[in-house]
């Protein structure tokens, strides 16, 4: 069988052995990287020309960080986390050491919904950690939440 010499000759393909169809070479064989980049340039130029991605699917461009307005110090991403990458502790807002950090993904697989405090961010820089004197939860006990206010 010849070599087509040109996109626009036809190029016999088989279904089956007894069923050859004749299709032009174009259609037939279509470059996946001209496809993609033709209908998700955009995507491409994120990842290239910014560093994000904006699906927060690439590993390499997103960073997971822990928002201290949400997190409850329930230490479940602290104990999951597989590299040790989280300080924190009992009444103690948890905090991602982002030079530990390998992107898995863990702890923002186990924290709660009710939280939602970890989040993934990409083309962004990771905010700073909050002071350590500001990482304290103050948690009312049961005895003050029995108590009529003095108001």
């Amino acid at each position: 069988m010849a070599r087509a010499k040109s996109c626009s000759q036809s190029v016999p393909l088989f279904v089956s052995e007894s069923h050859p169809i004749a299709v032009r070479a174009e259609v037939a064989a279509p470059n996946p990287f001209l496809s993609t980049l033709r209908y998700f340039r955009d995507e491409y130029e994120a990842h290239i020309k910014e560093k994000r991605c904006p699906a927060l699917s690439s590993k390499d461009l997103i960073a997971y960080y822990i928002d201290p307005e949400k997190c409850k110090a329930c230490l479940i991403c602290l104990r999951k986390c597989p590299t040790n990458a989280i300080d924190g502790a009992k009444n103690k807002i948890h905090v991602i050491d982002q030079e530990k950090c390998t992107n898995c993904g863990t702890c923002i697989e186990v924290c709660p919904p009710r939280f939602a405090a970890v989040k993934k961010i990409s083309g962004v820089p990771v905010p700073p950690p909050i002071p350590e004197d500001k990482r304290m939860i103050l948690r009312k006990s049961k005895e003050d939440e029995r108590r009529p206010s003095a108001d």
